[in-house]
């Protein structure tokens, strides 16, 4: 009920009023209790932060809705094998489950090593 008093019921008016000019991705951070609600809102994508086990969201959210997400930035300010075990403990997470776009689980820290975002990268690309 909170949910669809603070948001849901505006959030659906957007989603469908972009219904077939793009695909809509909903990104709400911190509100690891609503995934379903989400959901119902029409969204053709959830980005998940980093905050919340992706294999979690995916036993809430229909397969249909695909997941965004949801590696943790913090990761970015390590070492390239961190970063590659991340990627891969991300990925390996939803195995089987089809409609994952691999991304942060929040925006790209400004200090982050190039070295880490290109290893990020390239294991994304080798897992695909």
């Amino acid at each position: 009920a909170d949910f669809e008093a603070a948001s849901g019921r505006w959030l659906r008016d957007v989603v469908s009023g972009l219904r077939g000019r793009a695909p809509v991705i909903v990104f709400a951070k911190g509100v690891h209790h609503a995934w379903p609600d989400l959901a119902a809102t029409g969204a053709n994508v959830l980005g998940v932060d980093h905050g919340v086990a992706m294999a979690e969201v995916a036993k809430q959210v229909p397969a249909a809705v695909a997941l965004q997400g949801n590696l943790d930035p913090a990761l970015l300010l390590t070492t390239p094998e961190q970063v590659r075990t991340g990627v891969h403990q991300v990925i390996a997470s939803l195995q089987g489950r089809p409609g994952h776009i691999f991304n942060l689980g929040h925006g790209v820290p400004p200090e982050a090593k190039l070295e880490n975002l290109a290893a990020l990268v390239e294991t994304v690309r080798a897992t695909a």
